[in-house]
């Protein structure tokens, strides 16, 4: 059995920025899923400059050169086009990342403070013994005096306390990466029409993600043509896309914590 101090459940932005900054100061573990399949969101605001600061890790991410994220751009309920640049931002601008190699980064940055990484196929139970959490996950048995679910959408540790989650609509989101033969400008550009709306960025690599959303049961119906906006940034930069796709969900979710807790707490005092 492996003594921590905090569990880390989840390897993703959230949980590796809780695992690094809490590794110089108290011993702790992460388990985490290995993503299934690739991720799109991949957007930093320019606010982070100071997050970044604060952990010690600007200097870091500002040497891999990130593409600058200028500026957003949407259309939405009407032809004319608003934007929010990052010219009078006193942090500067955003950036467009590689997500996944941007993930890779932060949980570097855990290990090489201390944080301990373990790769499970899930959790596979979750007790209370002698006032510290117990958690399984394969062969791996960790004791915690403290958990901090990170899981994302899965929330495979609050699960396994049978809480539930909520969906707040049935979105989805239809993705697709591709290359792009000339320069961007490096806005991030977002596009209403009947049914859903359509989201497009650069990504590093001269490679650019375009993606449509709307409501899981208008998936099947014929996909909105792409409109001019977004037409018109694929037409200028020469996107043509890749063999990279995915569906995947998008909608709001929130843990069903009200009932669930008091079930719980009501059991630990049996």
């Amino acid at each position: 059995m492996i003594e921590a101090d905090v569990l880390v459940v989840g390897a993703g932005p959230a949980g590796a920025t809780a695992a690094l900054n809490l590794a110089p100061l108290r011993r702790v573990v992460v388990v985490h899923r290995p993503a299934a399949s690739a991720r799109i969101g991949e957007s930093l605001a320019p606010a982070a400059r100071r997050l970044l600061a604060a952990m010690g890790l600007w200097d870091d991410f500002s040497a891999q050169g990130h593409a600058p994220c200028h500026a957003n751009r949407a259309v939405w309920g009407g032809p004319v086009a608003f934007e929010t640049d990052f010219l009078r931002d006193p942090d500067g601008h955003g950036w467009h990342l590689d997500r996944a190699g941007f993930e890779v980064w932060l949980v570097s940055a855990a290990v090489d403070r201390g944080a301990a990484f373990h790769a499970v196929a899930g959790i596979d139970s979750v007790r209370r013994e002698s006032g510290r959490w117990i958690v399984q996950a394969g062969s791996l048995v960790v004791s915690a005096g403290f958990v901090i679910e990170a899981g994302g959408r899965a929330a495979p540790f609050a699960r396994r306390l049978g809480i539930g989650h909520r969906a707040d609509d049935r979105l989805v989101c239809a993705w697709i990466r591709g290359a792009m033969a000339r320069p961007d400008a490096g806005l991030t550009f977002i596009e209403s029409e009947v049914g859903g709306w359509w989201y497009t960025a650069p990504l590093p690599g001269a490679r650019r993600v375009l993606a449509y959303h709307t409501d899981s049961d208008l998936l099947d119906a014929p996909m909105g043509h792409v409109p001019t906006g977004v037409a018109s940034v694929l037409d200028g930069c020469g996107f043509s896309a890749g063999g990279e796709m995915a569906v995947v969900p998008a909608n709001s979710r929130r843990l069903a914590m009200g009932v669930a807790m008091v079930g719980w707490r009501r059991g630990m005092r049996r």
